[in-house]
This record gives structure tokens, sequence and C-alpha cells, in this order.
């Protein structure tokens, strides 16, 4: 007999504007969670509240950039006062901003990268363990990553980096969280059909490449990534921890 995921308490999204992000917060918010939009698009956000609305839950829209300084820290307490506290945490924000083999990268493009990518990770679920041990035993952060944690991409190094010190940041917090009730995991998309993508999915010669290394041979749909998404932060998953799923239509098989 097919049950739903069951989720616990209000949800807080980064980078829920658009893409996975937007389809981890819709499917939240279809499975009960008020959702705690986050990310620098106050229009795209907006968007995706409306969406939510229409499928009856509650969305609380907050413009954020992940990067200054303290934005962090008020967007967990703003969120955790306006819906009640934070069960669930999922990390998604993050991107690729520039495309440079490491001995052409500066400092400044390494730490950009690395900000986002990683230093806002460990910020969001530093500023957000208080909540989540008081929602504990159902609490659970997700940390969306991606095949490049697994495998390197060429021009991508800061990128790559980042989100393997992503998966190993999640294994040492699940060790440390698991005995206060609150489980973390990782989960890592493979080629996804979204807006950031679309460029490379126009051009014929990098999409065909792309399939011929994806046993499935097509693009993942972000509908596809947030089923994957609410099963790891539902009782479905509650002895799951520590761990990284990769969805990726079995590229890195």
């Amino acid at each position: 007999m097919h049950s739903s995921p069951r989720v616990h308490g209000p949800a807080l999204v980064t980078g829920a504007g658009r893409g996975i992000g937007r389809a981890i917060a819709l499917k939240l918010a279809e499975l009960g969670s008020p959702v705690c939009l986050a990310a620098r698009s106050r229009d795209e956000l907006e968007e995706t509240a409306r969406s939510i609305e229409r499928l009856g839950g509650e969305a609380l829209v907050m413009p954020c950039d992940l990067t200054e300084a303290g934005s962090i820290e008020a967007l967990v307490e703003a969120a955790a006062e306006r819906l009640g506290g934070i069960g669930i945490l999922v990390n998604n924000a993050g991107g690729a901003h520039r495309l440079a083999p490491l001995e052409d990268l500066d400092r400044q493009d390494f730490e950009r990268g690395t900000g986002l990518n990683y230093t806002a990770v460990y910020r969001t679920m530093h500023a957000a363990a208080p909540h989540l041990f008081a929602a504990a035993p159902h609490a659970s952060v997700l940390n969306i990553v991606s095949i490049a944690a697994e495998r390197g991409l060429e021009g991508m190094s800061y990128y790559s980096g980042a989100k393997a010190g992503v998966v190993g940041l999640s294994r040492a917090a699940a060790r440390e969280w698991g005995p206060r009730g609150v489980r973390v995991n990782c989960l890592g998309p493979g080629w996804i059909a979204t807006e950031l993508s679309l460029p490379l999915r126009r051009s014929e010669e990098f999409s065909a490449e792309t399939l011929r290394q994806v046993p499935l041979g097509r693009w993942g749909e972000p509908d596809e990534i947030a089923d994957v998404a609410a099963f790891l932060v539902s009782d479905q998953a509650r002895y799951v921890t520590g761990t990284t799923v990769y969805a990726d239509g079995g590229l890195l098989a």
C-alpha cells in the first residue's frame, strides 16, 4: 500500500525561488509543512509562495543574500519566530559563477564560490541548530550537493571542492547530532532540466555528449529531485542519516 511521506514541522528552504529549490518547497508544502522561502530574488520567491498558497499551504517570503554578514542568522531567527520553529532545513542555494581552470582561478573567485556553496551551509546549520534540537526527534537537515562532490568537474574546482566539503561536513554533523535526534543527509542531483541548465540543453553537442553518460538517457526533472528530498526529510527515512543519495539517472554508476 502506497503512502505519502510524513514530514514534521516548519521548513526553511534556501534557493527556493526557482529550479530544484522551488520544487522542493512546493513538495514540502504539499505534504503539510509551512515553508520559509529564502533566495535573493523577491519576485521569484513571491511566485513560489503564490504556487504554495494555491495548494492551500503556508509560505513565508524572506529575500536574503546568504553571503552577506549576519544575513543567515537574521533569516533563521525570523523564520523560527514567524513559523513557530524549524523542523526541516534544506540548504539548496548554490551555483557556479565562473568556468576556469584552477591555475586561472583567483582568490576572489575561489572565495566567492566556496562562500556560497560551503560556508553558507555551515552558517545556516549553525544558526538553525537550537531550533532543530528543539524539534527533535523528527528534525532533519538536507544539504543539496551535486555529482561534482563525487566527480570533479573541469573548470569548476571551487564548486567541486565545496560540494565534497559539504558531504564531509554533513557526515560529521550526522554523527554529532544523531544523539540529539537530528538527521543530516545530502542529495546530489545529476543533470537536471532547470533554468540554469537551459543554455547547456540548447547546445545539441553538449546535450548529446552528456546524455551518452547517463544510463537513463535523459535530463532529470526538478520534481524528481523533490520527491527524493521529501523522502529523505520524512519519517520514511527515519533510520537514514549521514548518507548522500545521488539522483543522477545512473551517471555515477
